[in-house]
């Protein structure tokens, strides 16, 4: 029927196609059009099914197909339009691949109830086999919902490549057996990505991919293989989720990229901490931004080669002083600390001396509250510093060090500060 052009609509429900020969081509539809739906629920097919280029004024149904073409492509769509929705679910299965490259479904898309593809034998190894890909809609255009949630079973990768979903991706996981990459997002456009389920034994690769909202459930915080790398959204599910829970999601985002071929070699990648710490700060949690930010620096450290000794001792006294600059109650409990230090030592260790010895006055516990203070104080009026004047020795390096570390954790204090009173 290539060419063909229908008035009306296509009814298959419950045909049985058997092809022969080198092609094996069941149905040949390329380049048909079809005024209204094409209903094939029921179709049988041994060949493939080609509706390259059509053009299909409704719906296109195949509930409860079985198609077959165990040596290549099952159902191919590519370059075809679709009016309405495209249905390929209620027990609807695919012994072959499933190829819809540059598809516009102006509905939505649904394989619910559906199996793809041929189950692997078992090759005896103890890790999974590698599989192809058995559902490839590569920069295919959904206006509608993507669903692959209830009883959805796939033997191979689900590529969605550079597609858009203008609706809901829902996809449930349990029974993915894609490997070594269970699902395939790279460069593709969502409205809302929602994923349930266990973890599949591959990959799920979101690199470049953007979603208005991203959802996942509980057995994905912690166990799931995911790619991040450059992967945008602007809010994330935060019910049920705890922010060190998604420092672990973070953190295994971190070493699957390092196993992905072409992924980050370095274990750390920037993006994805300030990308989870941004959408924190959209929802209105600094303190959870804050924290993220902190775990970025920490992996940033903890892969970091002890080669550069340095780098890491630094890093570690960073962390443990200041908290990178984002524990700010750490910075202030340091100087509470070195202030409280700094008066006992001053009064009854190393106790400083009068520049001019006019008044003949000793040093008092007040005197020693307020010349610590003008050590650790930036800024300060007090000038305590010009009346009294720290011994040589370990009173000399007691003031050096509490000028130093004023200066360092005063700054950190007060740029917290501006940070909560910031309003963008």
């Amino acid at each position: 029927m290539a060419g063909a052009r229908v008035n009306g609509a296509i009814r298959l429900n419950g045909a049985s196609i058997t092809a022969s020969g080198e092609q094996k081509i069941a149905f040949y539809g390329d380049a048909m059009t079809v005024g209204h739906d094409f209903n094939a629920q029921g179709l049988r097919a041994e060949g493939e099914v080609r509706l390259v280029d059509v053009s299909i004024a409704s719906t296109l149904e195949l509930r409860g197909a079985k198609l077959s073409n165990t040596e290549g492509v099952a159902l191919r769509l590519d370059r075809a339009e679709i009016l309405s929705s495209l249905y390929c679910d209620n027990g609807f299965t695919a012994v072959g691949d499933i190829v819809a490259i540059g598809t516009h479904v102006k509905g939505s898309v649904y394989f619910n109830h559906s199996e793809l593809g041929r189950r692997m034998p078992s090759s005896g190894t103890a890790g999974p086999t590698k599989t192809g890909v058995v559902l490839r809609l590569v920069r295919t255009k959904i206006d509608g919902d993507l669903g692959c949630w209830a009883g959805f079973v796939a033997h191979g990768t689900i590529d969605l490549a550079r597609s858009s979903v203008a609706g809901e991706f829902t996809l449930l996981a349990t029974d993915l057996q894609g490997y070594p990459t269970a699902v395939d997002l790279t460069n593709g456009r969502f409205a809302v990505i929602a994923v349930s389920g266990d973890p599949p034994p591959g990959l799920l690769d979101f690199a470049k991919a953007k979603a208005d909202f991203f959802k996942d459930g509980p057995a994905h915080w912690r166990s799931a293989d995911i790619i991040l790398d450059e992967f945008e959204y602007r809010a994330i599910d935060m019910t049920r989720v705890t922010v060190k829970q998604r420092e672990q999601w973070l953190r295994r985002a971190m070493a699957a990229s390092r196993r992905k071929v072409g992924g980050d070699p370095d274990g750390y990648l920037p993006q994805p901490y300030e990308q989870l710490a941004e959408a924190y700060r959209r929802a209105g949690d600094d303190r959870a931004a804050r924290r993220i930010q902190l775990a970025k620096y920490r992996q940033r450290n903890r892969v970091t080669s002890w080669r550069r000794w340095y780098s890491k001792l630094w890093n570690v006294l960073q962390d443990g002083v200041i908290g990178y600059g984002y524990a700010p109650l750490r910075a202030l409990t340091w100087l509470l600390g070195l202030f409280v230090l700094g008066v006992l030592l001053f009064r009854y260790g190393a106790t400083p001396y009068p520049i001019a010895d006019i008044q003949h006055r000793s040093f008092t516990l007040s005197d020693s509250v307020g010349y610590t203070l003008d050590l650790l104080l930036p800024t300060s009026a007090l000038q305590e510093r010009q009346v009294w004047h720290s011994v040589n020795g370990l009173g000399e390096l007691a003031a050096s060090s509490l000028v130093v570390f004023g200066w360092l954790l005063t700054a950190t204090v007060f740029a917290a500060a501006a940070r909560v009173l910031q309003r963008n």
